[in-house]
């Protein structure tokens, strides 16, 4: 629930709650879901309570934070792998707790991936001096239906990095209309992350998705991070080669602004 991840675009994963609601399609085969009930943590969807994890795992951040420091580097922390830190049903004194310990880690960037995007914008545009340099936001959209839905409200979003985590894609998705470059000042997306379903009863992408995402980033100077590709038992290569590359960029913080 903590520690080194193996999630490529992070260092490492938090998680100070489990438990979470399906929303959108993309939720159907919830790796967090089955994962989370095969141990016994929590419980999905509504009504059922969320877990709150120990006082020693709140604790790593804090490590992590003076690692960092010592390194003079930075850490890209996801959170949260086994909820969503917008889930409406998990208790305010908690999200505030998360956000307490942010403020208390500026050497880590706080990736944060959501299917609510509302309410992502409205608490962090409400944090006092926002956008916080060490929080990036993301939403999940990987049909059009939810790109549509979901980055208008992304862009509303005070933030110093916006991004999409494409994953699982189930169609192809055309982010272009938001990442136009050039001289406006209107917010765009700076970031896209892409991959397959994975596990059992994964849903197959199609190559030539990913080559029309990575060129509309090309063309968008958008950074573009290939995270998986799965054969037909959902077994996943992790940031595989495409047309002989492997694509792993990373943002600039605050280049959408």
């Amino acid at each position: 629930m903590g520690e080194n991840t193996k999630i490529p675009w992070a260092h490492h994963t938090f998680n100070g709650w489990i438990g979470c609601t399906r929303v959108a399609p993309e939720c159907d085969h919830c790796y967090a879901e089955s994962m989370a009930k095969f141990r016994g943590w929590a419980k999905w969807g509504a009504g059922e309570p969320r877990k709150r994890t120990t006082e020693e795992n709140w604790k790593k951040p804090l490590r992590w934070n003076r690692e960092a420091e010592q390194q003079r580097t930075r850490y890209r922390v996801f959170s949260s792998s086994l909820s969503d830190v917008f889930d409406v049903e998990v208790p305010t004194e908690w999200r505030s707790d998360l956000f307490d310990l942010i403020r208390r880690t500026p050497n880590l960037d706080w990736l944060m991936l959501t299917k609510r995007p509302a309410q992502m914008r409205d608490y962090l545009n409400n944090l006092p001096g926002a956008p916080w340099p060490n929080i990036w936001a993301l939403v999940s959209a990987g049909t059009q239906k939810s790109a549509e839905a979901f980055v208008p409200i992304l862009l509303e979003t005070k933030a110093v990095v916006r991004g999409v985590s494409c994953e699982p894609i189930l169609e192809r998705v055309d982010f272009s209309k938001w990442m136009k470059a050039g001289e406006s000042r209107e917010p765009r997306l700076n970031w896209i992350i892409a991959g397959d379903e994975s596990g059992h009863h994964s849903r197959a992408s199609d190559p030539d998705w990913y080559r029309r995402l990575r060129a509309d980033c090309q063309s968008g100077d958008v950074a573009f991070f290939l995270k998986q590709f799965c054969d037909s038992r959902g077994r996943k290569t992790e940031t595989p080669e495409l047309d002989g590359q492997r694509w792993i960029q990373f943002p600039v913080p605050g280049a959408g602004n």
